[in-house]
């Protein structure tokens, strides 16, 4: 067997004779590319270890964001957070630097819960239908990205059968009238103001259930915030001059009021979702108006039920599996080997298909790091190339599977 050997380089007045090619990074440059020295103190930075951001971010509208090399992951991240910030890093990089505002200089508290969000995820399988899906800890913060859609899932979920029950929908819309005073003080005004409109009889007596939500803006051209409330409303005729004028006397300023008959129920059940999870988009913000709206949000609810839509549960509930899911997987190990593991890409198609899957598990009674760090400490030295990596991990791993020691079976490198 002839081996093709690469050219080198050879440097005359060099004691060390020829060097490495260049665009052939070694296994340490490989494995971390972050660092210059030496490894991470953990196995487990091998791949949740930060990144500085050096390529620039782009977005169509809106503020520019300070460049500012930040702790960001890079995008190559095979761990379910990094499927959420490669379809979105322009909000996975102002949340992250809302948290590191927060933080300031020294605590990295929030940051490290934000970043953490979705690194630990693995697959599930359903033991009686055979349906895989993917589970995995949230932050809860109001400022991921990732958080933000499961509570928008969960909104839309729960008032979707409550609006198709009702016969006359109406989007209902408040505005407040604003004289350049910061959110959380708009935010306490237009709140005070929509209690008493709730408690006037007119209102009573014409709205039998809504589901209402924030809704925040911020006008570059004025430099000020526009902040008013949205509410899906099921009850008889509402005549739009009457609440009008009931508004502005209740206010004393504003006049801006809006009523929609609803025409589609879902795209309404949408729009009451999206906004009720994220009442702004943070992309839309420079980091000191998003400093401002964290604190006017901070112990505030921006969505809320009356009426026949009381029992609505806007907010996520514990869900009890019954011992119906099992684990057959670790997700980072599962997106990483999908294009040369015929199980990882069996799992891998059933999670996002939703075909239903009765094949082995991905990881066997072992995990991720583990069979990695067998490799790396290997008595016969650690390997050279990703190559050489790859080809031991993989013989690792068969030798699990088959019950056989990997003693047994040394690699023939």
């Amino acid at each position: 067997m002839s081996v093709e050997t690469l050219p080198v380089s050879v440097d005359p007045h060099s004691p060390q004779g020829p060097s490495d090619p260049p665009d052939v990074p070694s296994f340490d440059e490989w494995l971390y590319p972050e660092s210059e020295s030496s490894p991470p103190p953990s196995v487990h930075t091998i791949h949740t270890s930060s990144r500085k951001v050096t390529d620039r971010l782009y977005r169509t509208n809106g503020p520019p964001i300070d460049q500012t090399p930040l702790l960001f992951k890079e995008l190559e991240d095979h761990t379910y957070r990094g499927h959420f910030v490669a379809r979105s890093p322009d909000e996975y990089r102002a949340g992250l630097e809302l948290c590191q505002a927060l933080d300031g200089r020294l605590s990295h508290r929030l940051s490290d819960r934000f970043q953490n969000c979705g690194t630990h995820a693995w697959f599930q399988r359903n033991k009686h239908t055979g349906e895989v899906r993917v589970r995995s800890p949230r932050c809860r913060m109001k400022m991921c990205q990732r958080c933000i859609g499961v509570d928008r899932n969960i909104k839309a979920a729960a008032v979707e059968p409550w609006a198709h029950r009702q016969r006359y929908l109406k989007m209902v819309t408040l505005t407040q009238q604003h004289h350049g005073e910061s959110p959380k003080q708009m935010l306490k005004k237009l709140y005070s103001n929509f209690r008493k409109l709730k408690s006037r009889v007119f209102w009573k007596s014409r709205v039998t259930g809504m589901v209402w939500f924030l809704h925040a803006k911020f006008s570059w051209k004025s430099g000020t915030w526009h902040l008013h409330l949205h509410a899906l409303v099921a009850g008889n005729f509402i005549p739009h001059g009457e609440l009008r004028d009931l508004w502005h006397k209740i206010t004393g300023d504003s006049t801006i009021v809006e009523i929609h008959a609803i025409k589609d129920v879902d795209q309404a059940v949408g729009d009451v979702a999206r906004y009720a999870a994220s009442p702004a988009d943070q992309t839309q913000l420079d980091l000191e108006q998003r400093l401002d709206l964290f604190n006017a949000l901070k112990n505030r609810r921006c969505c809320g039920s009356s009426g026949s839509a009381k029992g609505i549960l806007l907010r996520p509930a514990a869900q009890d599996d019954g011992g119906d899911w099992t684990r057959i997987g670790n997700f980072e190990f599962v997106s990483r080997n999908k294009l040369c593991d015929p199980t990882c890409a069996a799992i891998w198609k059933a999670a996002w298909t939703g075909d239903p899957y009765d094949g082995p598990d991905a990881q066997p009674e072992s995990d991720l790091y583990e069979d990695e760090m067998d490799v790396l400490m290997d008595p016969r030295g650690p390997p050279e190339t990703y190559r050489q990596f790859m080809m031991r991990l993989q013989q690792l791993r068969n030798s699990i599977r088959r019950g056989f020691d990997i003693a047994a079976e040394p690699a023939p490198f």
